[in-house]
């Protein structure tokens, strides 16, 4: 055994020698040569989606496409770059040339400042005055002699520089030639690659592009963009003061300012990250590309067994109050119609689109104004967000549930769950969803800091989907290039100054059960990607706050729950929702659940007065909603339409308060992320806190 693992460290140590061996000699002897290749291929890899683009568009060949984009970078690299570095060339000129008369000066400033010291040197100790004395005239002769040092070698290094133009010019040259070529033949030569690698090669190549390539990419991006901005701001304020070095000054500044600040704090252990839903998928994800090897808890199962026990649920109403619609692999999001809209204006936002397709979402949403990818196609990118997870160090543990923290002086060092079993972490990142209730109740046992926050509650609305079609497309209804139409509407009464509004419209999709605990009745709406039913669905709710319901933050919980009971008792006691038609909710008659569509609601639904399982207040505007939204689309408020509740789930009712660092502002490593901690409202915004939570992480903490 000795001589095994004795010959296994000599062969180790022989690889990794060869490999450094090799890496000496490539950046010695070849690094010059293969340069232009190497930044042609990332120019060609950068210009890819807007060649896509242009083919799509405007139907550009890819050959005029790759030449129109190397023109692009000849005019930006051969003018304006150009001039900028002529000038930025003669201004570090001039004022090299020039240091030596400033640095005359400084001898008489330094005199000035010992006769200030000495006019004051009775408020100081001799010996003080004695030191700062001596010391500033040493470094004053100190500094003048580097300083003429260092001027003299920059100015050989300029003219150095100069000398070296014409290479440089050729290299331009080479460079763009390369660019054109590559980028005109890019998925030929990236197919040919690919052929000739075996699949753990290919494993390797991809485990690179994930974890370094694009994150080193998105850096450079990140920084360019700043560091562009910072440059032009400083640029227009020293000419605008009139400095005579304000080209000079705005470079040296940005170059300073772009220098990389990482966190240092050291971590003993892996991050924890609760939840795998879409921020604690993307959080963990982002950790995991850096280095960061997260431990990613989900109480639920696994998506395919999950979609088992949702099925069972939805035929026979057998519950599983840990593997449902809310609870498992991918969140509440996965029985949705996979909408990937947010109102939150974020350039990271693109990024997430892109990591969501190579997960195993379809193309199209890098393009679509209303992206989404329907709970079919939703369950495939989830299941590929584990797998790179993996593939990048991470862990996933399903069946885990996170019912405790490990705390000591307000920190939360670590995790308890329901097994007992104590896993310590110096960060813990709470992404629960936001029916995650008894977790909440295990934040107010520890006292970590929440309110209570307004949210809406309400039913969801079938029509036809043609009649939403016909409403908003007009004669061209039933084009196939135009899908299946969708809905925003909005409603204030004046009265009572409550809103009633839409909340995820899904085409083409179905109503479906959605409780997290026993005894109580929640719907929701999903989609499948070709959102093909014939039934359009929609939340339409109306705003509650703390006033209609307490200001303890777990108030709205129990608001929630009240009424998700009371649809319950309504419905029989076997998880069918109450359902009721437009006409007999707008005239009070009895209730009668014909419609002009064929409920989809499942396991089921009972007729039932609405007014029974909602506040008074909320079925009031809810009614003066849909009659005003029945002026905007033909047909809305159809007496067949059908009502089914309750709808309760649109948003976290209470929220867990962080500071500008991400942390809960009573207990330091907890970081409170996503829809269940009240920073997000869908999907995508999940997606992109889950992100900015994780960078918060990396802020402060050095890899592993």
């Amino acid at each position: 055994m000795q001589s095994e693992q004795k010959k296994e460290f000599l062969l180790t140590g022989a690889y990794y020698a060869v490999l450094a061996a090799a890496l000496y000699l490539f950046l010695r002897y070849l690094l010059w040569w293969l340069l232009p290749f190497l930044l042609a291929f990332a120019a060609a890899r950068a210009m890819e989606p807007v060649i896509l683009l242009l083919r799509r568009t405007v139907h550009f060949k890819r050959g005029f496409s790759a030449a129109l984009l190397t023109l692009f970078l000849l005019f930006l690299l051969g003018g304006l770059l150009s001039l900028l570095l002529s000038a930025l060339f003669t201004e570090a000129t001039a004022f090299l040339t020039q240091l030596p008369t400033l640095l005359d000066a400084l001898p008489a400033l330094t005199g000035g400042l010992l006769d200030r010291l000495r006019a004051y040197g009775a408020l100081c100790p001799d010996w003080l005055r004695e030191l700062l004395t001596a010391e500033l005239s040493d470094w004053a002769a100190y500094g003048s002699t580097a300083l003429a040092g260092l001027a003299s070698r920059a100015l050989a290094l300029l003219g150095s520089m100069a000398a070296a133009v014409p290479a440089l010019v050729l290299f331009a040259a080479t460079t763009l030639l390369a660019v054109f070529f590559l980028a005109a033949s890019y998925p030929t030569l990236c197919a040919a690659a690919k052929r000739r690698l075996s699949p753990r090669a290919q494993q390797r190549l991809r485990f690179w592009r994930d974890g370094v390539t694009h994150s080193l990419t998105r850096w450079l991006r990140a920084q360019a963009i700043l560091c562009s901005l910072t440059f032009c701001q400083l640029l227009a304020g020293f000419w605008l003061l009139g400095e005579r070095y304000s080209l000079l000054a705005a470079f040296l500044i940005t170059l300073v300012d772009a220098l990389p600040v990482f966190g240092t704090e050291k971590m003993q252990e892996r991050p924890v990250v609760i939840g795998a839903g879409p921020a604690g998928l993307v959080a963990a994800l982002e950790l995991a590309r850096y280095g960061y090897r997260p431990l990613l808890l989900e109480r639920g199962k696994k998506i395919a067994e999950r979609v088992d026990d949702v099925q069972r649920f939805w035929k026979k109403g057998e519950f599983d109050p840990e593997s449902n619609v809310q609870f498992g692999e991918g969140g509440a999001g996965t029985f949705s119609d996979g909408k990937l809209t947010t109102r939150v204006n974020d350039p990271v936002m693109n990024d997430i689109l892109k990591l969501f397709v190579e997960a195993g979402a379809p193309e199209e949403i890098l393009w679509e104004q209303k992206p989404h990818v329907g709970t079919d196609r939703l369950r495939a990118m989830v299941a590929g967000l584990n797998k790179m997870i993996a593939d990048l160090g991470g862990e996933i543990r399903f069946n885990t549930r996170a019912a405790g923290f490990i705390i000591e002086d307000n920190a939360v060092k670590g995790v308890i769950t329901q097994t007992g079993e104590k896993i310590y972490a110096p960060v813990v990142i709470l992404a629960c969803g936001h029916s995650a209730r008894d977790t909440y109740a295990m934040l107010a046992e520890n006292k970590i800091a929440a309110e209570a926050k307004a949210f809406a509650i309400g039913v969801r609305i079938e029509h036809p989907q043609e009649l939403i079609d016909r409403a908003q497309y007009g004669e061209f209804a039933g084009h196939p290039k135009l899908g299946a139409a969708d809905y925003a509407v909005v409603w204030h009464d004046p009265e009572s100054t409550r809103t009633a509004y839409s909340f995820c419209m899904c085409p083409g999709g179905q109503v479906v059960g959605a409780a997290s605990e026993n005894g109580g009745v929640v719907v929701n709406g999903m989609s499948m990607y070709k959102r093909d039913s014939g039934i359009a669905n929609s939340a339409l709710v109306v705003n509650v706050s703390p006033e209609d319901f307490g200001h303890n933050p777990l108030d709205g919980v129990e608001f929630q729950r009240r009424w998700e009971r009371l649809a319950f008792k309504c419905g029989g006691e076997k998880f069918y929702a109450p359902a009721q038609n437009f006409k007999t909710f707008l005239s009070g008659s009895a209730p009668s659940a014909e419609s002009i569509v064929k409920a989809s609601c499942l396991p089921g639904i009972t007729a039932c007065d609405l007014n029974m399982v909602l506040p008074d207040y909320v079925t009031a505007t809810l009614r003066g909603g849909i009659k005003a939204f029945g002026q905007r689309l033909a047909g809305f408020d159809d007496g067949g339409a059908l009502l089914t509740g309750v709808e309760t789930r649109t948003s976290a009712p209470l929220r867990i308060i962080r500071g500008s660092d991400k942390q809960s502002v009573s207990h330091r490593g907890l970081y409170p992320c996503g829809e269940g901690a009240g920073y997000a409202g869908g999907i995508m915004s999940a997606a992109l806190d889950g992100y900015h939570v994780a960078r918060a992480v990396m802020e402060r903490f050095a890899p592993l």
